[in-house]
């Protein structure tokens, strides 16, 4: 992480590139309904898709996170691959779902028994 801010990138964007080709797979896959995609985050994950619908909000159409991230992590001397100085100043905005065009289900941290609420909220914008 702190290579890549060194040099003028930054993993979240790269994770970011990442989850875009992803989609841009599964727009391609007959058995697929890309009109009706859902997200789930988990820890660093809900990093990259409270993020994610921010800068591509019409890519998913429900989203679940089990985390807010501040964009600055710092674990044990070692930079996190979700630490992004060019973020970490609105990471209050990026982590207000109230503000979010995605409806966005909040769950606890590994979202254990959980699983019914998440597969209701999908069904409700995602249909069955």
């Amino acid at each position: 992480t702190r290579r890549a801010l060194m040099g003028g990138f930054s993993m979240m964007a790269v994770r970011i590139y990442e989850l875009l080709l992803v989609h841009k797979m599964l727009r391609c896959r007959p058995d697929i309904d890309a009109e009706r995609l859902g997200l789930i985050g988990h820890s660093g994950g809900s990093g990259v898709g409270n993020l994610a619908i921010r800068v591509a909000p019409e890519i998913f159409d429900a989203y679940v996170s089990d985390n807010l991230n501040s964009y600055f992590n710092w674990v044990d001397g070692a930079l996190q691959d979700e630490t992004d100085p060019a973020i970490y100043p609105w990471s209050e905005v990026i982590n207000d779902f109230s503000t979010s065009s995605v409806p966005v289900l909040e769950v606890p941290y590994a979202f254990e028994n959980e699983y019914q609420q998440i597969a209701n909220f999908f069904s409700a914008y995602l249909g069955p």
